[in-house]
């Protein structure tokens, strides 16, 4: 199965635009972003993960197929399917 990711701004140095390819069953937005850390390493997880909350970071963005995860049913355990499309945004600050 191919999810396509893509990191924006600042996230597009350890993330550019590509396909990830995973097992068919089971791959969750929560194994991906796990699968980022694992061959990223350090400054992705620090960018994107609070270790003291266990989860994401609150000002990250993180997007499937348009919809914020937070925003979905299951959150990080929303499951990913074939062709689906995860966006990464680090935190925007504006005035």
């Amino acid at each position: 199965m191919f999810i396509q990711v893509t990191g924006y701004l600042t996230f597009r140095k350890l993330i550019p635009a590509r396909c990830m390819e995973f097992p068919e069953q089971g791959t969750t937005l929560r194994s991906l972003l796990a699968a980022l850390v694992e061959e990223i390493g350090e400054p992705f997880q620090a960018g994107v993960f609070d270790e003291g909350r266990g989860g994401l970071q609150r000002s990250v963005a993180v997007l499937i197929n348009g919809h914020h995860y937070t925003h979905l049913p299951t959150g990080l355990e929303t499951p990913l399917q074939e062709g689906d499309q995860v966006a990464i945004f680090p935190p925007i600050a504006g005035g």
